[in-house]
């Protein structure tokens, strides 16, 4: 019974190993990508009147009320244009929707463009101060997320060479790790807690209010083509970003519950031994 539950304790951490390296692998993108807000330094640029005069004149003409009113939309893929297609928009596969206008719309009203325009044009072309990233606090985050699972890798590592140990030469090879066995549990569950709470953190700056995911959806459901040129470096930026929080904030949750599933086996056997 025991040499089974060692087994599956095992078999718990080397999934957890992986789980973790690439989590590690994936906080330390968040932590670098999040050292310089991406929106701020697209900024120097916009506020040059060269610069900034198609996004400012695309963002002074947009009336989604008087939009709706015309019943004149070109559809291409998800963004409708408020205009009739051109010959060029046609050949490229947009087509006519005006007869669906209001319908068809209704994605782009729920962005509420307008408000996001008439926001954005207050505060001078200043995205920073419109779409608050929360990278100060996600930053400090994820430096300390990436410091406990580097803990956590160290413990895991210590506990896999005992078990193999064990497996290999016997009893005599985990007398020489047992000493540290309650500390390695200790550290497994202390990191996980704190990697939790650090986490919620994390994600609570990174998703609530006007952020990241907001800004993404603004760049695609709002802007022109042309306009979107002037944001696009931001917008990589940010969007290579969102995919790796995405993935983090997955593989995290199944690494604590791993986590969790593997100290309590090793409480467990440290108790029967």
């Amino acid at each position: 019974m025991g040499d089974g539950s060692n087994a599956c304790n095992t078999i718990i951490q080397l999934i957890q190993l992986g789980m973790t390296i690439a989590c590690v692998v994936l906080i330390s993108r968040i932590y670098n990508k999040t050292g310089e807000n991406p929106l701020e330094a697209s900024e120097s640029s916009l506020s040059n009147p060269v610069g900034n005069n198609g996004l400012s004149n695309y963002v002074n003409k947009v009336d989604y009320t008087s939009a709706l009113s015309s019943f004149k939309y070109c559809q291409c893929g998800e963004k409708i244009w408020d205009n009739i297609c051109t010959e060029e928009q046609i050949i490229s596969g947009c087509f006519d929707v005006s007869k669906n206008s209001g319908r068809l719309l209704l994605r782009n009203l729920e962005m509420n463009c307008a408000s996001y325009n008439q926001e954005i044009l207050s505060h001078g072309l200043a995205y920073s101060k419109v779409f608050d990233l929360g990278f100060n606090m996600v930053h400090k985050m994820a430096l300390g997320i990436m410091i406990i699972l580097i803990a956590v890798l160290a413990s895991i590592g210590i506990s896999l060479i005992a078990a193999l140990g064990t497996i290999c030469c016997g009893e005599g090879a985990a007398l020489l790790i047992a000493p540290c066995a309650i500390c390695i549990i200790l550290v497994c569950l202390f990191a996980g807690l704190v990697n939790f709470i650090l986490f919620i953190i994390l994600m609570v700056n990174y998703y609530k209010g006007k952020t990241t995911g907001e800004f993404l959806e603004y760049y695609d459901t709002c802007l022109e083509p042309t306009s979107q040129q002037l944001l696009k470096g931001a917008y990589d930026k940010l969007h290579s970003l969102d995919s790796n929080m995405t993935a983090f904030v997955t593989l995290n949750f199944i690494q604590l519950f791993l986590g969790y599933i593997a100290s309590c086996l090793g409480f467990n056997n440290k108790e029967k031994n």
